[in-house]
């Protein structure tokens, strides 16, 4: 890999472009320096699944292109997500860029929300306050927890569903 760092680079970089990545040059020679670091590691993790006999490069750039989606997914996934400690006083709450749901008066969904919270097990409270009060995400949001980048997440989608019912009317 030390040999072939600088191929490699610019090959990750080709593929950021292809994939949507729209940074200026040294934007993108970080980027693939940063997907070249995430490629090294998952290939050292997972070192026992390469076939010998098998070219190392196309293997190298499969994960790569891994990295790559995974990270614009998550971007993608993130950018839709406001920390509720962003909102201006008085605005609905919101989750996922929707407005609070139905049965929650908008100058009263934060109050309700809150009210909803305190009502959870300790540690999806701290999962929702640490994901959407904190405003922490990923490997953030993972090591305040102390979990894997996974598990937060499951953890942050159970306490939603948990949420739901305290939110929602009745009727609903």
């Amino acid at each position: 890999m030390e040999r072939e760092h600088d191929r490699l680079c610019r090959l990750i970089a080709v593929q950021i472009g292809k994939l949507g990545g729209n940074f200026r040059a040294q934007e993108l020679w970080e980027q693939a320096n940063e997907v070249l670091q995430e490629t090294a590691v998952q290939a050292l993790t997972s070192g026992g699944r390469f076939k010998a006999g098998r070219r190392v490069l196309p293997w190298l750039m499969g994960i790569a292109v891994n990295v790559i989606r995974n990270r614009f997914r998550r971007t993608k996934r993130d950018a839709k997500v406001r920390p509720f400690s962003t909102l201006p006083d008085g605005e609905a709450a919101t989750v996922n860029d929707r407005e609070t749901p139905p049965g929650v008066p908008t100058e009263d969904g934060y109050a309700a929300l809150r009210a909803a919270i305190v009502q959870l097990p300790g540690p999806a409270r701290e999962a929702v306050e640490r994901r959407f009060f904190d405003g922490l995400d990923g490997d953030d949001l993972a090591q305040a927890l102390g979990t894997s980048r996974g598990a937060a997440r499951v953890r942050v989608c159970r306490a939603l569903r948990d949420l739901r019912p305290h939110l929602l009317s009745p009727d609903e």
